[in-house]
C-alpha cells in the first residue's frame, strides 16, 4: 500500500497542528502555575511583613512593661512598700487569678 503525497501532507498537517494544541496546553498549564507561585510569594512576603511587625511590636510592649514595671516600683518605693518575693510554692498557690483574689481576701 503506498502512500499518496496528499495523505503525507494530510498526515504532517495533522500532526503540526496536535503538535500546536499540546504546546498551547503546556503553556496555558505553566503560566497557571507562574500565577500560583506568585501568589504564594506575594503571601509568603506579606506574612514575612507581618511577623517583623509582629515582632517590632512585642519588643516595644516589652519595653513598655517595663517601664510599667520600674515606675510602678519606683512608686512603691516612694510609698514605702518593700517588694515581697515570691517562693515556688506561693507562685503555685497564688498563679491563677481565682487563687489569688482568695489568697488577697484571706490576707485581709
Amino acid at each position: 500500500m503506498e502512500i499518496s503525497f496528499l495523505q503525507m501532507h494530510l498526515f504532517f498537517l495533522i500532526t503540526s497542528v496536535a503538535v500546536v494544541i499540546v504546546a498551547g496546553l503546556v503553556v496555558a498549564v505553566l503560566w497557571y502555575v507562574l500565577r500560583i507561585v506568585r501568589t504564594a510569594d506575594e503571601i509568603v512576603s506579606d506574612l514575612r511583613e507581618m511577623v517583623a511587625q509582629a515582632r517590632a511590636s512585642v519588643a516595644q510592649a516589652g519595653e513598655v512593661a517595663s517601664e510599667g514595671v520600674e515606675s510602678l516600683r519606683a512608686l512603691l518605693s516612694l510609698i514605702g512598700v518593700k517588694p515581697r518575693r515570691h517562693t515556688r510554692q506561693s507562685r503555685h498557690e497564688f498563679g491563677n487569678t481565682t487563687h489569688r483574689q482568695e489568697g488577697n481576701e484571706e490576707e485581709r
